[in-house]
């Protein structure tokens, strides 16, 4: 029986026959199970993109830090402080990347067809920063019982190899999202030994997408081998919630390009209120969300 075809879910059924042409139904599946995912590059988009979306983290980060790094693959110094957020707009790879189809299907999944890009920023990390990121969630102001659903995903793509400990990975705890915060020694269950918190460093090789559920615990340890871990993040959130950040300065040129832009960047919301007499056609997919988590 082909359950998606039946039309008796319109919006999870749509989500389904997506993931089915894109030959990522089994990550749906993680999702639902285990609250994790990780993509192979295979099923992303083209390796040159990888090799962009690299190049266009370490230009942005020298224009905002005035470090240049030679080599990222052999550098092992210190990263220097800089602004994490609000990168979307800074290069057309930024947006190219949110717009691959497997990305935008899963990150649907999670918080509905009416969920939106809250934020974009980076990570780079060398084995200068000595740091073993405690487990945690990022479910920030969210009391328990956490609900059933996804508030908010974590999409991370691995632009450098997370294959061993040595990378210094991202670590998570499966089936943690359907709890609450980690407290007391809980947080350092990933550097030694704990009795029933089981956490599990993420593995993929470059281009791959990580995904997870923003409930989910996690961590990371730090790298222990030359050259630097280079990690862009995005977070996808439902429509009633707040973005982390507001993108502002969208050039007409990148609308022209990305018509769906705003739609994408959570614009398109009967939320705040005072426009929506200018905008009716907002009002239906917000209201839908509250009756389908697909939606």
């Amino acid at each position: 029986m082909d359950l998606p075809a039946l039309g008796t879910n319109p919006d999870l059924d749509d989500l389904m026959q997506r993931a089915r042409a894109l030959d990522i139904e089994e990550h749906l599946l993680d999702l639902a199970m285990y609250g994790f995912t990780v993509v192979p590059p295979e099923k992303l988009a083209p390796p040159a993109l990888t090799e962009r979306l690299r190049a266009a983290i370490l230009d942005v980060y020298e224009r905002r830090t005035g470090h240049h790094i030679e080599d990222w693959r052999t550098y092992d110094g210190k990263i220097e402080r800089y602004q994490a957020w609000g990168w979307l707009l800074e290069n057309d790879a930024f947006l190219e990347a949110v717009h691959q189809p497997a990305f935008q299907c899963i990150a649907q999944f999670l918080t509905g067809r009416s969920g939106f890009l809250a934020g974009a920023s980076f990570i780079l990390k060398t084995r200068e920063q000595e740091l073993d990121l405690p487990l945690h969630s990022d479910s920030h102001g969210v009391p328990p019982p956490w609900p059933s659903f996804a508030t908010y995903a974590n999409l991370s793509w691995l632009l450098t190899d997370y294959l061993s400990r040595e990378d210094g990975p991202t670590v998570l705890v499966p089936g943690s999202q359907r709890g609450r915060m980690p407290r007391g020694g809980e947080s350092q269950a990933h550097t030694t030994e704990h009795e029933y918190i089981k956490p599990v460093p993420l593995e993929g090789a470059a281009g791959s997408l990580a995904v997870w559920n923003g409930s989910m615990w996690h961590g990371s340890v730090r790298r222990t081998k030359p050259g630097a871990r280079i990690t862009l993040v995005h977070v996808y959130q439902r429509v009633f919630m707040r973005p982390v950040e507001r993108v502002k300065e969208i050039s007409p040129e990148q609308l022209e390009r990305w018509p769906g832009l705003p739609k994408l960047l959570g614009y398109e919301r009967i939320y705040p209120y005072q426009e929506e007499v200018t905008r009716p056609h907002h009002v239906d997919p917000t209201i839908q969300a509250g009756r389908d988590q697909y939606a």
